[in-house]
């Protein structure tokens, strides 16, 4: 078996594919279906930004009566088909990316520029050549065999490609620095896709409640909005936590306290979408207030709950909250306990 290395840019690409020099083999597509519309605007945009996308894989075969040969696709056929799509005019972008200049339009009503960009952009291949299927098939199961466990996470946007997927993974873009400068997640943490889970749990939270969340519980999640360009209420979902996260931000004070570890900063999120929106889902663990919405008092009130986590022994009449506030609770009656806790210390005068 031979592989070699290949270079094309994108407008070569759909010029062989439009003269059937390339073709997609679609014995192995894993699925019928093709990618939603969020996750191919994010390829597109992907490219526009000129970040790196995976390899695409080619098998060269040559037939020797007719002596033409064909390049066909045996993985990255859904790029591919994003890419095909958008060269060919008939795929319009989300309105959402963050590539303002691109977002809503269609390959012609983009400037001249990122036009040059999308067609000029280098694609990369592994184009097997005097290879059989069987030799195909084998190189996949090789290089599967070097590939690491994917965590529930990574399994999870994997596997999904719809409305759910990519509005927490906008949300991941969006924060993931964020919460790694705080000291939420770790900057290996993110590189695994911890920033997804943590803005993950934040949605699910907001559409059902508070759960003790496992992986099951967030697959039902992505799987219930996996069709469609957008998640219902998500603007009012992504108002209700660029607002929390915003105000957090400005209690620069909470910067290496326990009210930044990842379980407790969760409900801190929760805890402000409560007292700022008073979101429906979360008002059912009320919360003794003395204001409305944020208090003055709020940051020396917080700061005193983080007192009280790394002394519980000094402040024992916040027992129920220290308690709760243990490494690794995750379940859903301590994850409620802190957030009425830290609602009522965001919007009291005194906790």
């Amino acid at each position: 078996m031979r592989t070699n290395p290949v270079n094309m840019t994108i407008g070569d690409y759909c010029r062989a594919f439009e003269r059937n020099e390339v073709q997609i083999d679609r014995t192995y597509q894993r699925s019928p279906e093709v990618w939603a519309s969020p996750a191919r605007s994010y390829l597109i945009e992907t490219i526009l930004k000129g970040f790196p996308i995976p390899k695409i894989a080619l098998h060269q075969v040559t037939d020797l009566k007719s002596r033409l040969t064909t390049k066909y696709v045996v993985d990255g056929q859904q790029r591919s088909s994003a890419i095909l799509a958008f060269f060919q005019n008939q795929l319009r972008l989300s309105s959402r990316l963050e590539l303002t200049d691109a977002a809503n339009r269609t390959y012609t009503q983009l400037s001249t520029d990122l036009q040059e960009t999308f067609l000029a952009y280098t694609l990369q291949f592994d184009q097997f050549e005097a290879s059989t299927e069987e030799d195909v098939r084998e190189y996949f199961r090789r290089i599967n065999s070097f590939t690491a466990p994917l965590n529930p996470e990574e399994q999870r946007h994997a596997r999904f490609q719809g409305a759910m997927k990519w509005f927490v993974y906008s949300l991941a873009e969006r924060y993931g620095e964020t919460l790694v400068k705080l000291g939420v997640i770790s900057k290996k943490g993110v590189v695994r896709m911890a920033d997804a889970k943590f803005m993950a749990e934040i949605i699910h939270a907001l559409k059902y409640g508070v759960k003790t969340t496992s992986k099951t519980n967030l697959d039902k999640m992505y799987r219930e909005f996996d069709g469609g360009d957008e998640v219902p209420e998500e603007a009012a979902l992504r108002a209700a936590t660029d607002a929390a996260i915003d105000q957090a931000l400005k209690w620069g004070d909470l910067r290496g306290t326990p009210l930044v570890r990842t379980h407790t900063f969760y409900s801190l999120i929760l805890a402000l979408i409560l007292v700022q929106s008073r979101w429906p889902t979360l008002q059912y663990i009320g919360f003794d207030t003395v204001v409305e919405g944020v208090s003055p008092s709020a940051q020396p009130n917080l700061l005193r709950l983080a007192a009280a986590i790394d002394e519980p022994e000094v402040f024992k009449d916040y027992a129920e909250f220290t308690s709760a506030t243990d490494e690794k609770t995750n379940v859903r009656s301590q994850r409620e306990t802190r957030i009425k806790w830290l609602a009522r210390a965001i919007a009291s005068e005194t906790v």
